[in-house]
């Protein structure tokens, strides 16, 4: 039984965008917190985010974060400041140097063969099939030729992607033997275009596996003392004409009382399969007809919007339960109430194209009732009038409604209003009329 130790030294270790509101919230709540910024940082180093990164008590920046022997030394200079109680990333491809940067200390965090297990996709199936829980057929190919044979093998539709990758980067859909060669150049090239911190955990070769169908959803869930703590389950549009491509969450997610349960029980054994003991992680998984099954354990906290969409969805604070859970705090909360639906909606530009000098966003005063946040190009890192290609994010909304269906509605009527203030082709949602 974990035991209640009340204020912790917390070391926050990189972070997608939205985990540095952990630190605030950590600071808010009494505790020491340091924080070791990366040299290449996935989030923009805007000023807003840089003013969160300095409510840390300690900080070390411009550190190889997915460097292991880089975030042992500097965790252990850390913990030579002030003992360390608990290791934590937000940013998934930092897991694996953070886990064992722990491990090579003996400090407190999320079970570094669990971590590691997580971070390999193939690694988390063959968890599965041992466990005995449901996961798509799957395998990793050397070169397109052995991913062609698995795909004949497994049978069409297929999926071609990174066993270590993140953000759906590098990942296609393959109908035929074609798509698979075409998947596999893109796949196998990618990283090249990548800064060079990240394009070893993109060289694993190639994870070749099922095509699953049905709605994606997600669930959110602590892990401590071997026992499960669901704190809600997401839904995602996909984009209309490339369902890699997640155009945003949406809280609660539209199951049946049946189809939830299947998938918080499903999460919380997939939890203990892979070995992720004690933590907040975002599980990924396909609600097929034979039930979920798993496309992705992240061994981190969810990121992007979402934990402002579970915010506004629930009135609670995913990094305010992440506290709790790791302290040793009772976590008799009890399951979130919905009054409604809150979505969150990602622009992608569907081509290239370049933003404008300046945004008409006067169309946002259409929706008073409906919208609860939008960020502007220049708040994700853009500078108009760059040029942006395709796939890039140009601007963001939250909004709220009577169910999933209002949000959707709005949400496709704001990314037209959006796409005529940019000048920029937006990629649609799935259900987009």
């Amino acid at each position: 039984m974990t035991e209640y130790v009340g204020s912790m030294h917390i070391a926050f270790v990189d972070s997608n965008a939205a985990g540095l509101e952990a630190i605030g919230r950590a600071k808010d709540e009494g505790h020491l917190v340091s924080y070791v910024e990366s040299l290449k940082t996935y989030y923009p180093r805007t000023a807003a985010n840089q003013r969160l990164t300095e409510r840390a008590d300690w900080i070390r920046r411009d550190v190889a974060t997915t460097d292991a022997a880089a975030v042992t030394e500097v965790l252990a200079e850390c913990h030579a400041w002030h003992p360390i109680d608990f290791v934590v990333t937000t940013f998934e491809l930092a897991a694996e140097a953070v886990a064992l940067g722990a491990k090579a200390l003996g400090l407190r965090c999320t079970s570094p063969d669990g971590v590691l297990t997580a971070r390999r996709k193939d690694l988390t199936r063959a968890a599965l099939r041992d466990a005995g829980l449901a996961t798509p057929s799957y395998a990793v190919a050397r070169d397109a030729g052995e991913a062609v044979a698995t795909a004949d093998s497994i049978g069409y539709p297929v999926v071609i992607k990174p066993p270590s990758g993140t953000d759906s980067k590098l990942t296609f859909v393959a109908r035929d033997q074609a798509d698979v060669r075409a998947g596999c150049a893109a796949t196998l090239s990618g990283p090249d275009a990548m800064p060079s911190l990240w394009q070893g955990l993109f060289r694993r070769g190639l994870l070749v596996e099922e095509h699953l169908a049905g709605p994606l959803v997600s669930v959110e869930i602590g892990m401590r003392d071997s026992r499960g703590h669901v704190f809600c389950i997401s839904g995602r549009t996909r984009a209309r004409d490339d369902e890699v491509v997640e155009i945003g969450p949406h809280i609660p997610a539209e199951l049946t009382a049946g189809q939830a349960r299947d998938c918080e029980a499903y999460a919380e054994s997939a939890c203990r399969a892979v070995g992720l003991d004690v933590g907040v992680f975002h599980l990924e998984m396909i609600v097929t007809s034979r039930g979920p099954v798993l496309v992705e354990a992240n061994p981190r906290i969810m990121g992007g919007i979402m934990p402002t969409v579970y915010a506004h969805a629930t009135g609670r604070n995913i990094y305010g339960e992440f506290l709790r859970l790791v302290s040793g705090a009772p976590m008799d909360a009890g399951p979130p109430s919905f009054d409604g639906c809150v979505t969150g909606r990602r622009f992608f530009a569907a081509g290239d194209g370049r933003l404008p000098e300046s945004l008409d966003t006067r169309w946002l005063e259409a929706y008073p009732d409906e919208l609860i946040r939008f960020d502007p190009p220049e708040d994700l890192g853009l500078c108009p009038p760059q040029p942006v290609r395709r796939g890039t994010v140009v601007g963001r909304v939250i909004v709220r409604g009577a169910d999933y269906a209002a949000t959707a509605r709005t949400g496709a009527q704001m990314a037209s209003r959006m796409e005529e203030s940019l000048g920029i082709e937006l990629m649609r949602g799935e259900y987009d009329s």
